[in-house]
């Protein structure tokens, strides 16, 4: 998962923002009665946990002025308004704790330019009447209860640079009208259970840099059209049953940073699923269908620091070059079928912190020239056929802090070397063909917490 961290919102302010024709903490009658009468009947249909009457959101006629109107209560310390000041002064709020529905009526609200309801308790429907609010810029919806379709009635949301409509119960497809938001920057639509095929009109948002539909329901292949983001940068496809080959023009995403497409039905080959992705720093193909060897295209990638394809049918040429950045910082092959012994280039990976390549079918002896690695933290080589001794040299990885070579057929005495790793933690040797004494030396291992 999530992988993923994306950061939301850049500052509290941002964080508790809800544009409404309210004024500092009441709400005036200057502004049109329709909206105003709309968002007071909206006012009386929320339930807050702690102040159920929000006594601060009140209308003010407008004959008293500042002068001679009592001053309104005190706004709960679960909020506080921020006010804009840009030329609308439509001040903004956000409340924690709110439950009940979106109403119909907040579709009256044109001036609308940001909408932030998130980590709420909000149930029901997305109202179609949000695609009346021509104004609107940031749309925050999630962490909510929401059930039901996304309204195709929101591609007439023109102005909308932002939508985070995650972590609810949304069902139903992606709206292809989604194709006319073409200022759009920000498209979460993660952890709900969203189905059909991913719209190849999302192609047309050429200000697209994050699109993270993951952790639903989606199907088909993925479109082509995506290719054509050329700003894109975050791109988290995974946990959803996507099938087909990762489209060539999306290979070529200048932009791209991250791009996450473990856990679907993808296929192909593993040597032509990247191309020209100079700034690619992380990409995960696990738990899907790809073959094929790894070769020297990886090369394309010069900034990759993590690289990981679990559980697919990937092998390799233990002679091959296969291109991989020196920067370099996580590698997991693990559950495929390389067959072969370890390739002595991987002790060329001077960067890398953690080397997983459990059971992938690996025979043969334990390289000494992984112990040039002198940043790696975490090794594991456990679930394969490799023999003969540990390298007494791994001594010289001293950062490492898991060592897990179990399931094997190593033999001879535990190295008194191993002794030297103080950072060690978890030391994982069991079922290979290990003999002699345990040395008294291993109390140098001050961190181990586990030795099996």
């Amino acid at each position: 998962m999530a992988s993923s961290a994306i950061v939301k919102l850049p500052s509290l302010i941002s964080l508790f923002r809800l544009a409404v024709l309210i004024c500092s903490d009441h709400v005036s009658s200057n502004y049109g009665d329709e909206e105003t009468q709309a968002f007071l009947k909206w006012k009386a249909s929320l339930h807050y946990h702690n102040h159920s009457s929000l006594p601060s959101w009140t209308l003010y006629p407008n004959n008293i002025t500042n002068s001679s109107a009592p001053p309104p209560p005190p706004p709960p310390k679960e909020w506080q308004p921020a006010v804009h000041a840009n030329g609308t002064g439509y001040p903004a709020t956000m409340l924690n704790q709110l439950s009940g529905s979106i109403p119909y009526e907040i579709g009256q609200l044109r001036s609308l330019y940001e909408l932030a309801l998130y980590t709420n308790q909000l149930e029901g429907s997305i109202p179609a009447s949000l695609g009346n609010l021509s104004n609107l810029i940031s749309l925050y919806l999630y962490d909510n209860r929401l059930s039901g379709s996304i309204p195709p009635l929101m591609g007439n949301l023109t102005n909308l640079v932002e939508i985070y409509s995650d972590s609810n119960s949304l069902t139903g497809p992606i709206p292809s009208t989604f194709g006319n938001l073409k200022r759009l920057t920000m498209l979460l639509l993660f952890n709900n259970s969203l189905s059909g095929p991913i719209p190849p009109e999302i192609g047309n948002l050429k200000s697209l840099q994050s699109l993270s539909p993951y952790e639903n329901n989606l199907f088909g292949p993925i479109p082509t059209s995506l290719g054509d983001l050329s700003e894109l940068s975050l791109l988290h496809l995974y946990t959803n049953q996507l099938s087909g080959p990762i489209p060539k023009r999306l290979k070529i995403c200048k932009n791209l940073t991250r791009a996450l497409f473990q856990g679907n039905q993808l296929t192909g080959n593993i040597s032509e699923v990247v191309g020209e992705c100079p700034n690619l720093e992380y990409i995960d193909l696990s738990y899907n269908r790809f073959h094929g060897e790894l070769s020297h295209n990886w090369g394309r990638c010069p900034r990759l620091q993590r690289l990981e394809i679990v559980g697919n049918n990937i092998t390799w040429n233990i002679l091959a070059d296969f291109g991989l950045s020196t920067s370099l910082t996580s590698l997991d092959l693990s559950s495929n079928y390389l067959v072969g012994e370890i390739p002595k280039k991987l002790g060329s990976l001077t960067s890398i912190l953690g080397m997983i390549l459990k059971d992938i079918h690996l025979f043969g002896s334990i390289p000494p020239k992984l112990s040039s690695l002198s940043h790696l933290e975490n090794l594991d080589l456990s679930s394969n056929r490799l023999n003969g001794l540990i390298p007494e040299r791994l001594s010289n990885c001293s950062h490492l802090y898991y060592l897990n070579p179990s399931n094997n057929k190593l033999s001879g005495r535990i190295s008194i070397q191993i002794s030297k790793l103080s950072h060690l933690s978890e030391l994982d040797l069991r079922h290979n063909l290990l003999s002699g004494k345990i040395s008294p030396q291993i109390q140098g291992l001050q961190s181990l917490e586990n030795l099996m």
